[in-house]
């Protein structure tokens, strides 16, 4: 598995910098914001690092497949702290691009 020494999500996702972990897989980390632009604002990240969607090739498909699953995951069944009773279903995606390589 590739990853960057330099990229905080690959430090994340190594463990190697802390994060409060709503969920982890063996391909994917999903942790609360430090700086959330919602009530409830959960980055979800691959273990692999990818710099962006952009940069992603075709042997991350199903990575890519994983993390929106992982979502849709956390978004039906809710971290303890901000569970829901029934789906809502209104969870978002963005893909950051970042100066990195």
């Amino acid at each position: 598995m590739h990853t960057e020494a330099d990229c905080l999500f690959c430090r994340i996702a190594s463990g190697e910098l802390p994060a409060d972990r709503v969920l982890e897989t063996e391909d994917v980390v999903a942790f609360r914001d430090i700086n959330p632009q919602a009530p409830t604002h959960v980055l979800v990240i691959p273990r692999e690092h990818v710099s962006s969607l952009d940069a992603a090739e075709p042997r991350h498909a199903e990575t890519i497949g994983r993390l929106h699953l992982a979502a849709a995951r956390i978004e039906y069944r809710g971290p303890s702290s901000f569970a829901r009773a029934a789906p809502s279903r209104s969870f978002s995606t963005a893909s950051s691009k970042t100066s990195r390589s």
